[in-house]
């Protein structure tokens, strides 16, 4: 009888901690950062958070996907990517992934084609490039997808994690129905993802290309127009399916010795735990709260920064400064020997040297129409991260194709 005591007490706690360590820590230290970055940087802020974020974030990532247009010394350095406007992506494990293959992406240059993972509270890899993709076929961003749910995500892993930890402390039965939550999570996502995914395929809007709606592969390879999809489980998956087994197994094991045995120092633990996931919560609620407080900066930071661009723009119709075109930070294949910013901006419409692809050639093309053509929607939003020199640059690159 001990020994079916104690099996439902390792499985409990192999299942909690392989949640709290994989999915419930980094999800509550990523909450809002994403989108808090993106927000400060339209305005070219720098946003600043507790110290704990950058260790946590930085520990995470070690082994984690970095975008091709990172360098190595950046790679695992939150304040890095931000101040040099690189993507920052989720760093919980991942639970799925879907690639893109394409001829606008040389295998030397891509080998992994663009990959995009799906964690249960955000999103990581190449999201911008695909979303550029996405807008020519008439997708709408990845980020719109599943806003709700994720935004709940952390509070329900803290609550899922302490709620495990009673389980494992105390032998009320009533705790029993807590581990039913553990047991559905696998599935639950899987449902998710594939209704999201269903919507993004048949909720289309006017692109560059017309396509039927479509089901966007769910596993396995597809296709759409003249790109290549690969999607499959991701580490994060198989993770939450051992949870689920462990939980179960601990629920069938504590129903067999129910009563038997009892833990002294089961409230003392309880009571240590509960200030461990307290301050989870607090974190988490700080970060909600931190992230209003932010929105009503930025609209008085706004005025002031359309000030300040108006201004700008006298200067720079005055002088245009010359740079330097941007040292590549990613492979390429021999026959695109192009800046960084351009292939992972550009390319996939405009082709690799700008012959022209989904979108025309960019050749030859006179100042005034090349800017003029930035203008529009798409183009904004490509670029909209972009500094007056890195654009400059870019036209001078254009003109050497």
């Amino acid at each position: 009888m001990y020994k079916k005591f104690l099996s439902y007490k390792i499985f409990a706690f192999l299942a909690f901690a392989l949640l709290t360590y994989y999915f419930t820590v980094p999800a509550v230290y990523f909450h809002n950062i994403q989108d808090e970055i993106k927000s400060m940087q339209k305005l070219s802020l720098i946003p600043e958070f507790p110290e704990a974020t950058y260790k946590v974030w930085n520990f995470y990532s070690q082994d984690r996907y970095s975008n091709l247009s990172v360098s190595k010394d950046q790679a695992n350095d939150l304040r890095k990517r931000i101040e040099n406007y690189h993507e920052i992506g989720a760093i919980s494990v991942p639970v799925w992934r879907f690639s893109l293959f394409a001829p606008n992406y040389p295998i030397e240059a891509f080998p992994q084609g663009l990959p995009v993972f799906i964690h249960m509270d955000g999103l990581s890899g190449e999201v911008h490039e695909m979303d550029t993709i996405n807008h020519y076929i008439g997708m709408k961003p990845m980020d719109e997808g599943a806003k709700f749910e994720r935004s709940l995500v952390p509070y329900l892993l803290v609550g899922m994690s302490a709620f495990m930890f009673l389980f494992l402390m105390h032998e009320k039965k009533i705790l029993d129905w807590v581990m039913v939550a553990p047991i559905v999570t696998p599935f639950a996502f899987l449902i998710i993802y594939v209704y999201w995914l269903y919507l993004f395929g048949h909720d289309l809007v006017d692109g560059a290309i017309t396509i039927k709606p479509f089901m966007p592969v769910v596993i396995g390879e597809g296709r759409v127009a003249q790109f290549t999809t690969v999607s499959y489980p991701e580490n994060g998956f198989w993770l939450l399916l051992i949870i689920s087994a462990l939980s179960a197994l601990a629920l069938f094991f504590k129903q067999k010795t129910f009563g038997k045995y009892r833990i002294k120092f089961g409230w003392v633990a309880t009571l240590v735990s509960s200030l461990f996931f307290g301050y989870l919560f607090y974190f988490l609620l700080h970060s909600d709260i931190n992230g209003l407080s932010i929105k009503k900066e930025m609209e008085a930071i706004t005025i002031e920064k359309q000030a300040e661009v108006k201004e700008e723009k006298k200067e720079e119709d005055k002088s245009v400064s010359e740079v330097k075109k941007l040292e590549r930070n990613i492979p390429t294949s021999a026959l695109v020997k192009v800046s960084t910013i351009y292939k992972t901006r550009c390319s996939s419409c405009h082709g690799a040297q700008g012959e022209g692809s989904v979108g025309p050639s960019v050749k030859n093309l006179e100042r005034d129409v090349y800017f003029k053509g930035l203008e529009d929607e798409l183009h904004m939003e490509i670029v909209e991260s972009l500094s007056k020199d890195e654009l400059e640059a870019l036209y001078e690159e254009s003109k050497s194709f």
